[in-house]
């Protein structure tokens, strides 16, 4: 019953806004990590916000690339798409995991 009574007083903590989302074109053939959390910044996007990453056809972007900016901003333990050009997931935090 106490444990019962604890996870009750939590629950309102354990809210995350995933009601948003974080729409980022990227323009330029030569953005990077750091344009993009210039972007993320810009637009306020916070933790758990739903990042949408947007590739014009005209560029030169791969899905590998899609894919390097997925392994830098997106969780892990929540699905994540690249569909197309497109790369959509959950945002992990506003800066860039550093490579080892």
């Amino acid at each position: 019953m106490k444990k019962l009574l604890i996870l009750l007083l939590l629950s309102p903590f354990a809210y995350a806004d995933m009601d948003r989302i974080c729409s980022i074109s990227l323009k330029n053939t030569y953005a990077t990590a750091l344009y993009v959390e210039a972007q993320i910044r810009k637009q306020n996007c916070e933790r758990n916000n739903v990042l949408e990453l947007i590739v014009p056809v005209e560029n030169e972007y791969t899905r590998e690339s899609l894919l390097m900016f997925s392994n830098q901003f997106c969780r892990f333990d929540r699905n994540r798409s690249i569909e197309r050009m497109t790369l959509s997931c959950i945002l992990y935090s506003t800066r860039a995991r550093k490579y080892l």
